[in-house]
């Protein structure tokens, strides 16, 4: 599905980051569907045991196999290779402890929260 989606990407002239944004989106679609309504039916403990179930699944599992995958067929893995994208990933971790240290998780949190990935947005597609 990767090739066919990069082969589309470079035919529309979308940056080639594009891919992996729109198969993760595919890959945790079910996941934000399920916690989007958790959080709208206030069961929050849902919504925090879906998403560190995502966290587990993507830090555990999907990395180390794309690694494994790029050394067996000798192909390159990039991770953050820019330095925008290491300040991004940087500045999520910062705000992230904030939200985790803080009593009480506010809306000014999640609007951080989304301004952030707002951001890497436009760092994407620049």
């Amino acid at each position: 599905m990767a090739g066919l989606l990069d082969e589309g990407l470079d035919r529309l002239g979308a940056p080639i980051a594009l891919s992996g944004v729109l198969i993760a989106a595919i890959v945790f679609t079910p996941e934000t569907l399920t916690a989007l309504r958790a959080a709208a039916g206030g069961e929050m403990q849902r919504v925090v045991n879906l998403c560190h179930g995502a966290l587990v699944s993507t830090l555990a599992l999907t990395i180390p196999t794309v690694l494994i995958i790029g050394l067996a067929t000798g192909g390159p893995v990039v991770l953050a290779e820019s330095p925008v994208n290491l300040l991004l990933l940087g500045v999520t971790f910062a705000v992230s402890a904030v939200s985790a240290a803080a009593p009480r998780v506010t809306a000014v949190h999640g609007t951080v929260h989304l301004l952030l990935f707002a951001v890497y947005a436009l760092a994407l597609l620049s």
